[in-house]
């Protein structure tokens, strides 16, 4: 294996990892949708004393949020995954 095949597919495998890192990590703005699930729930259960719940809109805010940004880490992550697919055929 000459040397440039050789970085090819250390650069392959590189990929890999961060591929994985990044879907590993696109994750975590799932956690904004939960606080906005928990958000919701508060909005239609008034808290003890009659206090004033939060307003809906604003866990939906934090639901859509963290739904947008999972979804463009999973769609960075399958990108840098391809780009590795493709290093690893020599195409593209």
């Amino acid at each position: 294996m000459n040397q440039h095949a050789e970085h090819l597919q250390l650069l392959t495998i590189f990929h890999y990892v961060v591929a994985g890192l990044a879907a590993l990590f696109s994750f975590f703005p799932l956690l904004y949708s939960l606080v906005g699930g928990f958000l919701l729930y508060a909005a239609h259960h008034p808290g003890p004393n009659n206090q004033a719940p939060p307003p809906a809109f604003l866990g939906w805010i934090f639901i859509a949020v963290g739904v947008v940004f999972f979804l463009a880490g999973i769609t960075m992550a399958i990108c840098i995954l391809i780009a590795g697919q493709c290093l690893l055929r020599r195409k593209a």
